[in-house]
């Protein structure tokens, strides 16, 4: 270490997402991932294991601002997963359950 130090912007992530919610949560059949944002922009929505393995690219696309997104999550095996939002400014992520 030579004693500098640098800084990183992290991106805001209250300036992209107005909601990201997964409804319900822990599930048995189905569940379904809603999302809105503040403004418009590219999205991906992706599901991971428990492990941190990519399990699938549930959607991805264009969102308007504003506008309710909805993405249905249904036949995976039972465990804990994570189901990450993604856009050009923020990610964030939630904690999913199938109980099956």
């Amino acid at each position: 270490n030579n004693g500098t130090t640098s800084s990183v912007k992290c991106p805001d992530p209250k300036s992209s997402f107005r909601s990201f919610v997964v409804y319900p949560n822990p599930f048995i059949v189905k569940t379904t991932v809603y999302f809105t944002l503040e403004e418009d922009d590219e999205y991906e929505l992706l599901l991971f294991d428990s492990k941190g393995a990519r399990i699938a690219r549930l959607s991805h696309g264009r969102a308007l601002a504003g506008e309710l997104n909805t993405v249905d999550i249904k036949d995976i095996s039972r465990g804990l997963y994570m189901v990450r939002l993604q856009t050009s400014k923020s990610v964030r992520a939630l904690k999913v359950a199938q109980e099956r």
